[in-house]
């Protein structure tokens, strides 16, 4: 099933960030109605349950939705989606995710450089 970041925005229009309070992770509210970036790639493929994936969990749901990733590459695009979007930079993470399911081994672009503009470095998170 091939799949466009712009289906899964049509269908998921409104993420959010993955705010911690304590050792609870989201708010109940936020548990049941909200979804973050890599959830909506996980809700669009039927994982009902994964609305805020693990970075490891979306690296697998990535490889689903596009078998030419690695585990690797897989790896480093989940881990830029979900700190693009825990950091609220909603629109980098739908670029991490479009790049991430366009990705094909050999192509013309680095297998290891998501494509962003050099005036905006690759966000940061643990």
């Amino acid at each position: 099933m091939s799949v466009t970041v712009s289906e899964i925005r049509a269908r998921y229009p409104d993420p959010k960030t993955a705010i911690y309070h304590g050792s609870f992770p989201l708010s109940p509210l936020t548990r049941i109605t909200g979804y973050c970036v890599g959830g909506a790639l996980c809700l669009y493929r039927g994982h009902t349950t994964e609305q805020f994936p693990s970075k490891l969990t979306l690296s697998r749901i990535l490889r689903e939705a596009n078998p030419d990733l690695t585990i690797d590459e897989s790896k480093r695009m989940a881990h830029f989606i979900v700190c693009a979007n825990d950091l609220g930079l909603f629109d980098r993470a739908w670029e991490g995710l479009e790049e991430a399911l366009a990705w094909k081994r050999g192509g013309s672009k680095s297998e290891s450089e998501l494509s962003h503009p050099e005036s905006e470095p690759e966000p940061a998170c643990v």
